[in-house]
């Protein structure tokens, strides 16, 4: 879960020892640091690496499932309507990103 362990020291070094055990990859974003669930933004709309993460799962051989979780208390407030393939694209994105400094 991304939105979890995303400030994990040296998860992107580790993803290669990880991604043989994952089944799924849960993708959220976050604008800050979490503090609480109902945190979780549309992947490329906050701060984790997501791009990196993904990456680094695909370098990997990752063959597993993605899943892209958006909870946020502003969207279920408002007139929110949040079109799946607009998740797709995002991680697609993200996956075509220019490395980055690991964090």
């Amino acid at each position: 879960d991304t939105y979890h362990l995303w400030q994990e020291p040296r998860l992107i070094e580790r993803i290669p020892h990880l991604a043989p055990l994952t089944g799924i990859v849960q993708i959220s974003d976050a604008r800050c640091s979490p503090s609480a669930d109902a945190d979780r933004f549309v992947p490329g709309d906050g701060i984790i690496p997501l791009g990196e993460i993904v990456r680094g799962f695909q370098r990997a051989g990752f063959g597993g499932y993605y899943d892209v979780q958006v909870w946020t208390s502003s969207g279920w407030s408002g007139d929110y309507l949040l079109d799946p393939s607009q998740c797709r694209d995002a991680v697609l994105r993200l996956a075509r990103q220019p490395a980055t400094t690991a964090r």
